[in-house]
């Protein structure tokens, strides 16, 4: 999880720290494989104690675990060196993996269908949704449930806000759901806190009990917890890793995630219990000391595809994210917060799976693709795969943004702001260009088959490919009317068309025409004030004047409110934009003396001076009302 930016500006590292190098080894079981071990070694000398504080890495492969391995330092401070077997790490959103895998133990044992309507589990009232499609238990799973983004109150400043399941997943705090169930991926904490309440619901015992009881006794999980309040936890308190955050050129102390989101984020763990947990996924063969399920069959089901926009590709599998890597089907999720990120990759037919544990936010220095590179093979470019025109070319340009966005507040505004929109030309040999936000490079797309776009060589030019992020193929899909509905690159949020009314510029444009409009007018009409008492004719200053001067003073009034307002969302994105609703009644007053304004001059238009003045202000003004309103500065 994140304190969102937008779902695709990952943060490049160029963090140049001389902090030693430290490499202790965990709890190595079974079996140690050098070889793999220099090479990894290897690669991690290139990255900790210069881009990376510490990090602890767990490999597993045929039902053994072949290596669990710390490095660097968990205190910078004091120097504490890192602890495979031990040292404790924010595991983010690989919780999620965890909240995925007993819904698929309960669908086993028969108490949930994946199939059914969530709230044939949840309290009756629980969910206030936009659309009559149901919503299933695989919809929470893909992400594909219709929830847009919504981190107001993420972020909590103590234990004492922290708060039940059944008090965070109520309608009053559910975020609007803005798809139909099933037609967008759009990445989603609340579905998997859904998820975790349904739990609870089924099994009459708190999500965090019954997670912890069941790590604790089939997983041997012993340093892991999912409890946001572990004191009485001294194995998980006194080994729990400091977080940090990269700043400028330098790396700072972070802030440890304290949130509601427990099924989507809470858990705390170590790379030898993780590698515990992808030994109890890749146990097809019953021969590791770890199983998640009695049958084969509910084991192989999870990890089996579930979703993608376009059938057959990789898109998601029962909640882990798929792509090919060296023509191997690999199953993953990663995690990125403030002051962690961590990665757990799975390659199924192989038996074999990785797991990354990092202290440091917004990982994205190249590591996790070294590491991929070895442990997986690396993937060859086609040679054969040239530029070349096709009709859909053009009809794929255009803007696009992320359906992982806030739409029905203020919150929106970031979307904008950030201009996080990717953007496709054409390409004058064939293809599109495809520039992702924040990149200064290019990718080229070719269309290979129908809905799907491949990219032109093999060459990581980005830096979200450098994180890990496979964009090897681009999917479109396209709406009835033969207009482009999403893209996407099959990862964890579908992208949309961008509307000229939300883009950056024409924002800009008209935020910059209003603010100066209303500015001028009322520095125009105080300058012919005086110049008239000046000239001893006050007594011709008529009420046409003394209202526009009103009203223009309540829109440079309404612009100070909305700057105050965006000043404080800026500089904490996850308060409670409610609190704010004195400024939002501020607003108010400009709709309303709009309406005031123009029925005041509909009613003296004959004698009305300024009259153009007052219409163009007026229009002004209209176009500020839909902006406002599109922007959700009202309410």
């Amino acid at each position: 999880m994140k304190k969102i930016m937008i779902t695709m500006g990952i943060l490049l590292l160029f963090l140049q720290l001389g902090m030693p190098v430290l490499a202790q080894e965990g709890q190595r079981e079974v079996k140690t494989d050098e070889t793999i071990e220099r090479q990894i070694d290897q690669i991690m000398d290139k990255y900790i104690g210069k881009k990376i504080p510490g990090a602890s890495i767990g490999i597993v492969q045929d039902g053994e675990i072949i290596l669990t391995k710390g490095y660097g330092v968990s205190d910078i401070e004091k120097k504490t060196p890192v602890d495979g077997g031990k040292t404790v790490f924010e595991v983010g959103s690989i919780t999620k993996l965890f909240t995925w895998s007993m819904l698929m133990k309960l669908a086993e044992e028969g108490k949930v269908k994946l199939d059914a309507d969530i709230q044939e589990y949840l309290p009756k009232g629980t969910l206030n949704l936009t659309f009559d499609k149901k919503i299933t238990i695989l919809d929470l799973m893909s992400h594909t449930a219709g929830f847009e983004e919504k981190i107001e109150g993420m972020d909590l400043e103590s234990v004492e806000q922290l708060k039940p399941l059944k008090e965070t997943v109520t309608k009053e705090n559910q975020p609007k759901q803005i798809y139909q169930p099933g037609t967008v991926t759009s990445y989603s904490n609340y579905g998997a806190n859904l998820g975790g309440y349904i739990i609870e619901q089924v099994t009459g015992q708190s999500y965090t009990d019954y997670m912890n009881k069941f790590i604790h006794d089939q997983l041997k999980m012993d340093h892991s917890t999912f409890s946001m309040i572990y004191d009485d936890q001294l194995i998980i308190k006194d080994n729990l890793s400091l977080g940090y955050e990269p700043d400028a050129s330098s790396i700072k102390k972070g802030k440890r995630f304290l949130g509601n989101d427990i099924p989507a984020g809470a858990l705390l763990s170590t790379a030898t219990d993780m590698s515990h947990f992808m030994l109890a996924l890749l146990n097809d063969e019953k021969e590791a000391p770890f199983s998640l399920f009695k049958q084969s069959d509910t084991l192989e089901q999870l990890k089996a595809h579930s979703y993608s926009m376009v059938p057959y590709t990789p898109g998601n599998a029962h909640g882990f994210w798929e792509k090919e890597v060296a023509n191997k089907r690999i199953i993953e999720h990663s995690e990125n917060t403030s002051s962690f990120s961590s990665h757990l990759g799975l390659a199924p037919e192989e038996r074999l799976g990785y797991v990354l544990l990092t202290n440091i936010g917004g990982e994205a220095t190249g590591i996790r693709k070294e590491l991929e590179t070895l442990l997986y093979g690396e993937s060859l470019p086609d040679d054969d795969l040239t530029p070349k025109k096709s009709v859909t070319d053009k009809k794929l340009v255009g803007r696009y943004r992320t359906a992982r966005t806030m739409q029905s507040t203020m919150a929106k505004l970031s979307s904008i702001v950030f201009d996080s929109d990717i953007i496709i030309t054409e390409d004058k040999k064939g293809g599109v260009n495809v520039k992702l936000p924040g990149e200064t490079e290019y990718i080229q797309y070719v269309e290979v088959n129908s809905g799907i776009y491949q990219k032109v060589g093999n060459e990581q030019k980005t830096t979200i490919e450098q994180g890990g992020l496979n964009l090897k193929h681009l999917y479109f899909e396209f709406s009835d009317d033969e207009k482009v509905f999403r893209i996407g690159f099959g990862t964890v949020a579908d992208f949309l068309p961008v509307t000229i009314l939300n883009t950056q510029r024409f924002n800009l444009i008209a935020f910059v025409l209003s603010f100066v409009s209303f500015l001028a007018t009322l520095i125009y009409l105080l300058i012919k004030f005086i110049r008239e008492r000046h000239k001893k004719k006050g007594t011709n200053w008529s009420k046409n004047y003394m209202f526009l001067t009103i009203f223009s003073s309540i829109g440079l009034l309404v612009w100070i409110s909305t700057f105050f307002m965006t000043l404080k969302f800026a500089m904490n994105p996850t308060m409670i934009i409610s609190s704010m609703k004195w400024l939002f009644y501020i607003n108010w007053l400009l709709p309303l003396s709009t309406i005031a304004m123009s029925g005041y001059l509909v009613a003296n238009w004959y004698k009305y001076k300024g009259k153009k003045l007052t219409v163009f202000l007026l229009l002004i003004s209209l176009l500020t009302i839909i902006i406002f309103y599109n922007l959700n500065l009202f309410f």
